[in-house]
């Protein structure tokens, strides 16, 4: 299991794994800036940002757990989560976390 690192580029974000030098040779990729840009996860939509918020630690709701933060619960609304999820995002870019299963061929 490898660990992801949450990154931002332009409005996106970005979810990229952490692995060794030896692992991006073993892959045949010519370095790390091509690994990279092929292997990161690109967050595009703001419904994916609940999703990637949580594997980073977010909670939609921490008055239930009745949704994944893309539907109402009887505390917010999808909005409310998704905005939140997004703020939270950016206060966290630079954080690392072991993978969930993103990468599973690490």
């Amino acid at each position: 299991m490898c660990k992801i690192r949450l990154e931002k580029t332009g409005p996106c974000f970005l979810i990229i794994p952490i692995v060794s030098n030896s692992v991006i040779h073993d892959m045949e990729y010519k370095n790390r800036a091509e690994f990279t840009e092929e292997e990161s996860i690109l967050v595009q939509t703001d419904w994916e940002y609940p999703a990637f918020a949580s594997t980073f630690g977010f909670t939609p709701c921490p008055e239930c757990s009745n949704t994944d933060g893309t539907i109402d619960c009887e505390h917010k609304t999808a909005s409310q989560m998704i905005s939140e999820a997004h703020d939270y995002l950016c206060e966290n870019i630079g954080k690392v976390t072991l993978d969930p299963g993103y990468y599973e061929y690490f």
